[in-house]
């Protein structure tokens, strides 16, 4: 005799009528452990979401900011450059503007100007014998009619209202030679100068004499020196002070009105 008895669990594995249901669904040991695989799952995504996509999100904000910050870097190490280079330029600028600069005259160089020309007439004259014709200057005077700020397009139309034209009235007299030295001295000067209206006149003729002690006949001595006076305008030029170029800088333009500085003298 055969004897068969049915445990729990076994059978034609049909759902235990004591398992647990939810939503109508029996929760079986399978249907258990597919939820928990889906909630593992979700809760997954959960802590992804919650704490993976915020540093995701901050990874990328400051890798833009790096990004940003060094376009910044390239741009300053750019504009960096052009100011050195801006530099360089402004450098050169005031190196040249100096060595014009130098070129005038200034308030000092002009007041010495007529001590300087006539220390070097003396310095010539003094190495003359007694009976030689000597250089002198006669006038040295300014003329300030024709003095003033230039306007004239006379040294070119962009110097115009840059620089002041400060004019003499000047006369030397000597021999042709002493006038020319007298013409080279002047040319040497520190000071930017321009010669205009030369004139030469004769002033006299001399001739030296000696006695002959034989003959007791005054006999000449080498060729005869000619004393000539030459008269011209010095016109010396020099920057603009503080005072005159507020003199000449554009008024503020009002209703339709071109102002145009006029000429200071």
């Amino acid at each position: 005799m055969t004897v068969a008895e049915n445990f729990p669990g076994q059978g034609s594995g049909d759902a235990d009528s004591s398992s647990p249901s939810v939503f109508g669904i029996q929760l079986t040991p399978p249907v258990i452990g597919a939820l928990v695989a889906v909630l593992g799952l979700a809760g997954a995504g959960f802590l992804t979401f919650q704490l993976v996509m915020p540093k995701l999100e901050e990874y990328n904000t400051k890798k833009a900011e790096i990004q940003t910050k060094e376009e910044k870097k390239k741009n300053l190490e750019k504009i960096k450059e052009e100011v050195k280079a801006a530099e360089v330029k402004v450098a050169d600028a005031e190196r040249q503007k100096a060595g014009v600069t130098a070129l005038f005259a200034n308030p000092k160089s002009l007041n010495t100007l007529l001590f300087d020309l006539n220390k070097s007439i003396d310095a010539r004259n003094s190495n003359l014998p007694e009976d030689r014709i000597k250089a002198r200057l006669t006038k040295f005077e300014p003329d300030p009619t024709s003095s003033g700020i230039v306007y004239d397009s006379s040294f070119g139309a962009q110097i115009n209202g840059k620089i002041y034209r400060q004019v003499y009235n000047v006369q030397v007299e000597g021999t042709f030679d002493q006038i020319r030295l007298f013409l080279i001295d002047l040319e040497r000067q520190k000071s930017l100068s321009v010669v205009k209206e030369l004139k030469s006149t004769l002033a006299e003729t001399t001739q030296r004499i000696a006695v002959d002690q034989q003959d007791g006949k005054i006999v000449p001595i080498g060729n005869p020196e000619t004393k000539i006076s030459t008269s011209f305008k010095l016109q010396v030029l020099r920057p603009l002070t503080p005072e005159e170029q507020k003199s000449v800088a554009p008024a503020p333009a009002t209703s339709g009105a071109s102002p145009s500085p006029a000429p200071t003298k």
